[in-house]
């Protein structure tokens, strides 16, 4: 089975491990040459692919990571947020964004954030994308 997640948030949990030095462990996702990824496991409902992305993004992640989801109303889209010192600043909240496939049948979105531009999320001085409710949000990592 493959889960194509070749997102910009793929690539830079790939650069940050890089400049660490250090592979990223995850023992349940596995990247083919093509980006690709290779898993175990096929959520079946919205909440088992809500904790399926973020222990994906937990474990490959820098060990600073905090990951917060923000529930889809309408159970289609795993949003993730991401915040980490590790992450370069972009000073915007962009969402990376995948379609559904065979392995992975929900929609998904992560946004990638340094502490300093969640803490502008917080306080209502950066934008997150439209749909994302900030007050459903819930700390899912560490």
């Amino acid at each position: 089975m493959q889960l194509f997640y070749t997102a910009r948030a793929a690539d830079a949990w790939s650069d940050v491990a890089k400049m660490r030095d250090r592979e990223p462990h995850v023992p349940s996702l596995r990247y083919n040459d093509d980006m690709s990824v290779e898993t175990d496991e096929i959520p079946k409902t919205y909440s088992q692919a809500a904790r399926l992305m973020t222990k994906w993004q937990g474990e490959s992640g820098p060990p600073d990571v905090k990951i917060f989801w923000l529930p889809d109303p309408r159970k289609r889209s795993v949003r993730l947020i991401a915040v980490s010192d590790d992450f370069i600043a972009s000073g915007s909240a962009w969402a990376s964004s995948m379609g559904p496939s065979a392995d992975f049948p929900f929609r998904s979105g992560l946004i990638l954030l340094t502490p300093h531009e969640w803490r502008a999320v917080l306080r209502h001085k950066m934008s997150l994308p439209k749909g994302w409710d900030l007050a459903s949000r819930r700390q899912v990592w560490p």
